[in-house]
């Protein structure tokens, strides 16, 4: 790769075949600290919603419009959080939003209108997406950059694996249909939060002093015109998580003639396959060239996956069943090998000691998927034809452009070379 003066940038960094030792003592903290997370997160993603519209006797449309200023909240304030925690260091932006957060959580409780929980619940929604956006930037002070990826994937392994057993427990736990139940779910998750926070402050890093100065790397990410590129095809990507949880299932319901619990039980096969190839498969991905390979096979595998889906229309339950596995294996490994290319790129592209910043503009333009991949997916369902030939197109789109929009991201980052992986010409 040249430089913006013409002369040839030295390769440095280059992540090695095989994966180097992560640092024992901050992974294993992490790791647990984000497995408690999703415990409460698996609690309150159920809870919550029957402890607002049952004990506070809000409506689901307030409900459904407190969530949608969240979901704004949150995406709008990603790269002002990620600002912070390159000033504050990660480390401790994690444990004071994880603090914050269980503060709301204990607040909640005591919600009796509509606008405190709305109020309660944009802060919520903020301080949820600015952790995430925080424990990102801590993984890049936690990890090397050859590292990165693969603590990145340890991380998703060990939220879904937390997050289901919350969910189980959820499930359990609202068979009550109690005023009182639904309440301890919300306490319960606040002192998660807690936890999650106490394991956090034995991680050891201090972090990296921001380079260049907060405000300017803020401007620098928003200009940052090929890196919002790859975000957001990290995003259009992603919305393969949406055909998963959401289409799948509409798609048993409104298409097929299997019995509607499996909507439910087929994401199962789902979470144990990311639970268990998030990790080897993050392995492939070594730098530039094997990042843009995973956008490209993850789109395809996008494509690929909803062919089966056809099979499952006035068929056996037993072929319908096998098809639907197929499909959900298929889009699951396009969802794996599509995290992994993302952290890459989120991680690689971005200058040392700007990793906050530059994650929490990744992080809003990834949002693109949560804007219009329930739209999209929904459409596909009901109108099976025409809208699964979009989508079947769409991905094939996306394989295609994949490669220019990785290189145009690789060839800008002539001044961020240093320290990073990714100098294998795409």
């Amino acid at each position: 790769m040249r430089s913006l003066t013409g002369g040839r940038v030295r390769a440095i960094g280059r992540l090695p075949g095989r994966w180097g030792p992560l640092r024992d003592h901050d992974a294993r903290f992490l790791v647990a600290g984000s497995f408690v997370a999703s415990l409460g997160y698996g609690l309150y993603t159920t809870g919550s919603l029957l402890f607002y519209t049952r004990v506070v006797g809000l409506s689901a449309q307030e409900v459904g419009l407190g969530l949608s200023v969240a979901g704004a909240a949150a995406i709008v304030s990603a790269p002002f959080v990620g600002q912070w925690a390159d000033r504050l260091t990660a480390r401790r932006a994690c444990i004071f939003i994880g603090i914050a957060q269980a503060l709301l959580l204990a607040s909640s409780v005591l919600v009796t209108s509509f606008g405190w929980f709305a109020l309660v619940i944009s802060l919520l929604g903020v301080a949820e997406n600015g952790g995430a956006v925080a424990r990102q930037a801590l993984v890049a002070d936690v990890a090397s950059p050859t590292e990165r990826v693969r603590l990145a994937a340890l991380l998703r392994s060990s939220f879904t694996l937390g997050l289901t057993v919350g969910l189980a427990v959820a499930g359990a736990a609202i068979a009550f249909d109690s005023a009182a139940v639904y309440t301890t779910i919300m306490l319960v998750n606040g002192a998660t939060a807690l936890v999650a926070v106490g394991l956090t402050v034995f991680v050891s890093s201090e972090g990296k002093v921001a380079t260049p100065a907060p405000a300017a790397a803020l401007l620098g990410a928003l200009r940052d015109v090929p890196y919002v590129a790859v975000a957001i095809l990290s995003g259009l990507i992603g919305i393969v998580d949406t055909i998963i949880a959401v289409g799948v299932p509409l798609w048993i319901v409104d298409r097929t003639e299997v019995p509607r619990p499996f909507a439910s039980w087929i994401l199962v096969l789902n979470t144990a396959l990311v639970v268990v190839m998030q990790v080897p498969l993050s392995r492939w991905i070594r730098d530039a060239k094997t990042a843009r390979r995973a956008f490209i096979f993850a789109a395809l595998a996008g494509a690929v996956g909803l062919g089966p889906l056809a099979l499952t229309r006035n068929t056996p339950t037993g072929v319908a069943l096998s098809a639907l596995a197929l499909s959900v294996a298929i889009l699951t490994g396009a969802s794996l090998l599509g995290a992994g290319a993302s952290w890459a790129l989120r991680y690689g592209l971005a200058p040392e000691g700007s990793q906050g910043v530059y994650g929490g503009v990744f992080s809003t333009a990834v949002s693109v998927k949560s804007l219009v991949g329930p739209a999209i997916v929904t459409f596909a369902v009901t109108h099976s034809l025409s809208g699964g030939l979009l989508l079947l197109g769409a991905y094939l789109g996306l394989a295609a452009l994949s490669g220019p929009v990785v290189r145009w991201g690789y060839r800008s980052r002539s001044r961020y070379v240093e320290g990073s992986y990714l100098v294998s010409s795409p």
